[in-house]
């Protein structure tokens, strides 16, 4: 418990999200969306251990040489990295209603969406012999040379414990809707849409998929208005379709780890972390909804059961 309060791990966050709309009405029940939205956060996280921490203390003395010389000095261990997200997200949309006398209701939309997602993370940093009151730290340490180590062996000063990445996650997407409803009872929708991402497949046509749901709805209202004047609404629906999902960390072709000094060796080297798989492809999620939707006492209490 006295260890726990000895680190101070911190994390600073700063967003912006900007976006801007476009509607314009055609004429005939038509009108056309346009939407784009820009996001940015800037994150910046920090762990630092204290002169009198278990971390500081304990690698401090196992790096101390048996002339009594401190390789890593005296203070505190700070380690930081700052990343950054930045998101580009476009949307059109073409919306059409339609209303025949009292009876038929068509209300429909299809449009196209893409998206880009940029993730930088810098390399990080590590700071020795740190002094939180001034900011004052270690610059002359010797990373590459191997020093005996108690009680025994010997290893590196370890460096900065993080990683530089850069990462791009494109999506692109078209999409169709459509709901029609008869005598205000009867009503049947249906929806199809085509993802693509560039996480998937080496080729095109293995990038994307189909997707579609349909749904059926029915106001059971008429029955039960003249056994009970209480009830305001009473619709059952029941939907059916298939959805995609992605995992971003995985990718189609094969992907390495990077690492600047080998213990062994001293030399740079890379390791193989994924074999890739070419015949990646979306994740489908199958759903079956089944819902009843209610009001009652003039809409004072209302809900659904799903």
């Amino acid at each position: 418990l006295v260890d726990r309060n000895r680190r101070d791990i911190s994390s600073f966050s700063k967003q912006l999200t900007l976006g801007t709309g476009f509607n314009y009405k055609i004429g005939s029940g038509f009108s056309v969306n346009l939407k784009f939205r820009y996001q940015h956060q800037a994150v910046k996280q920090q762990n630092l251990y204290d002169a009198d921490s278990y971390f500081a203390r304990n690698l401090i003395n196992q790096f101390t040489q048996a002339d009594g010389t401190r390789v890593v000095p005296l203070g505190g261990i700070k380690d930081g990295q700052n990343s950054e997200i930045i998101g580009h997200n476009g949307r059109i949309q073409l919306d059409y209603t339609r209303q025949w006398s009292m009876d038929h209701q068509l209300v429909a939309l299809a449009g196209a969406e893409v998206s880009q997602n940029t993730l930088s993370r810098d390399i990080g940093y590590r700071l020795y012999g740190y002094r939180a009151d001034n900011g004052t730290y270690l610059t002359n340490i010797d990373y590459s040379k191997q020093y005996a180590m108690r009680p025994n062996g010997a290893s590196l000063i370890p460096a900065t414990p993080f990683e530089e990445r850069f990462t791009v996650d494109r999506f692109i997407s078209y999409f169709a809707n459509a709901t029609y409803l008869l005598n205000r009872t009867h009503g049947i929708s249906g929806s199809i849409r085509w993802d693509a991402s560039n996480l998937f497949g080496v080729k095109t046509n293995q990038r994307g998929v189909p997707l579609w749901s349909i749904g059926l709805s029915e106001q059971l209202l008429p029955l039960w208005k003249d056994h009970a004047i209480w009830l305001d609404k009473l619709t059952l629906r029941t939907t059916y379709g298939y959805s995609g999902n992605v995992n971003n960390t995985i990718s189609a072709y094969p992907s390495m780890r990077i690492s600047s000094i080998n213990l062994t060796t001293g030399l740079p080297y890379a390791k193989l972390t994924s074999a890739g798989n070419p015949n990646l492809r979306w994740e489908k999620l199958t759903t079956l909804n089944v819902g009843l939707d209610f009001s009652v006492l003039q809409q004072r209490i209302s809900g659904s059961v799903d």
